[in-house]
């Protein structure tokens, strides 16, 4: 039974953050590229899970599936969190 007063913690160190920096950073180039806003594609693909917001050039989609969006999530908020 869970223990609602406890603070679990949660450790995910399976994947490189550059991995999945470079692997951003490529796609969102490449989105912008297309001409399309970065922030909708990537929300797009974050809620749908459906690889078709992001364009095929680059490798952008191939790349972009190699990370779980799990992990693209923490990611982020990691990024966001360091930066603040």
């Amino acid at each position: 039974m869970t223990n609602f007063d406890e603070t679990r913690l949660f450790d995910n160190n399976f994947y490189d953050k550059n991995d999945i920096h470079n692997i951003l950073k490529n796609v969102v180039e490449t989105i912008k590229q297309r001409g399309y806003d970065p922030i909708n594609q990537l929300m797009g693909y974050i809620k749908t899970g459906d690889p078709i917001y992001i364009p095929r050039d680059n490798h952008a989609r191939e790349q972009i599936r190699l990370i779980e969006i799990d992990d693209i999530l923490e990611y982020l908020l990691y990024f966001f969190i360091q930066e603040s």
